[in-house]
């Protein structure tokens, strides 16, 4: 992440350190060890690049406070829970243990993408950098396939992609243990 130190700049210079690196808003990817110039007309966003083979957990919901709506005397306070989203950009092996003990791991290799998953009881979503597969297996069984954000939305488990972005979006109530994803 770099600051934009200019104000109303839609450009600005950054250093990459050695390997790949993944424009977090355009998914460009750019070769490290060198200066880049970024370039967006978006005010809102900054310089974001998440290192190829990143894998990033994030709060599935949009929270309006990590407090307990108790803390705060408002039970209409949208809190976030324990479902989450993990933001996966494949390459080689990779993974991220969460505070709690969950744990993804990521293998991408010539054969297609394998994610393992270890975690409580959660609903966890996966946003992963990459073409549209053939299809989703979990644990060897396929996922529905929706074609539309809508349906997916709606959907309790299932996967979509999205050609434009060159994302896959796969999400599903985990029971609990371990689990694996194919693609």
């Amino acid at each position: 992440m770099a600051p934009m130190i200019t104000p109303d700049a839609t450009a600005r210079q950054v250093y990459l350190p050695a390997g790949t690196w993944i424009d977090f808003w355009s998914n460009a990817e750019h070769a490290g060890g060198a200066n880049v110039t970024w370039t967006n007309t978006n005010q809102s966003q900054f310089p974001l690049f998440v290192h190829k083979g990143a894998v990033i957990p994030m709060l599935l919901n949009q929270a309006a406070s990590l407090c307990d709506p108790n803390y705060v005397n408002n039970p209409g306070l949208k809190t976030s829970d324990d479902d989450l989203l993990f933001l996966i950009y494949p390459s080689g092996r990779s993974g991220f243990i969460v505070h709690d003990g969950t744990y993804v791991q990521c293998y991408a290799g010539a054969g297609g993408t394998t994610v393992t998953i270890s975690s409580v009881v959660r609903g966890i979503e996966l946003e992963v950098l990459g073409d549209a597969p053939a299809a989703v297996k979990r644990d060897g069984a396929a996922l529905p396939r929706f074609t539309s954000a809508s349906e997916f939305e709606a959907a309790l488990t299932g996967w979509r992609s999205d050609a434009q972005s060159r994302r896959i979006f796969i999400k599903f109530q985990h029971g609990g243990g371990g689990s694996t994803i194919q693609f």
